[in-house]
């Protein structure tokens, strides 16, 4: 698993589990990073558009930060066909990014519940989820990590979760 983070915040995300901390203070993920199968943003803009580079033809680049294409506005909002309109036409840049590409983009809308909050202290019940509390500060926000990317075909090194916990060699 790759992230990007601050040399402030490289040892909390290796403790975090990050095999691969990328400074973005000082280096360009597209750079750096390459053939991995699926990325995840946080952030949008540039950030958004540089996973495209990261993930392998047939991967998957997921945002919480860039436009919802029509179907998971359709799916997840329930919009109408106004709505789900625009939405086709304000994301066809990324959808023409990830075609280019050969990737799929998808939007994730957040749906915090009761049942996924069980899910994610069972999973630190467990110990398949790591913590860490940091101040509430700028400082401390900005060295949270932005991205996570992850790597390897399916099932190596993935635990019950589905999570990737160790990048796999390419040859």
């Amino acid at each position: 698993m790759a992230t990007t983070a601050s040399a402030a915040g490289d040892a909390l995300v290796r403790r975090l589990g990050a095999d691969r901390v990328i400074d973005y203070t000082r280096e360009k993920l597209q750079d750096i990073l390459h053939d991995y199968d699926a990325a995840s943003d946080l952030i949008g803009g540039s950030d958004l558009a540089a996973m495209f580079a990261i993930v392998k033809p047939g991967g998957k680049v997921v945002t919480i930060a860039g436009v919802p294409e029509r179907t998971r506005a359709s799916q997840d909002l329930d919009a109408g066909p106004l709505v789900s309109a625009l939405l086709w036409l304000a994301s066809a840049r990324l959808r023409r990014q990830a075609r280019r590409h050969g990737v799929t983009y998808r939007y994730l809308f957040m749906h915090p519940s009761g049942e996924d909050v069980t899910f994610l202290a069972r999973l630190a019940d467990e110990r398949f989820l790591k913590s860490s509390s940091t101040a509430s500060s700028r400082s401390a926000r900005s060295r949270m990590p932005s991205h996570t990317w992850s790597r390897g075909a399916p099932g190596e090194g993935r635990r019950p979760d589905g999570v990737t916990t160790a990048p796999q060699p390419r040859p």
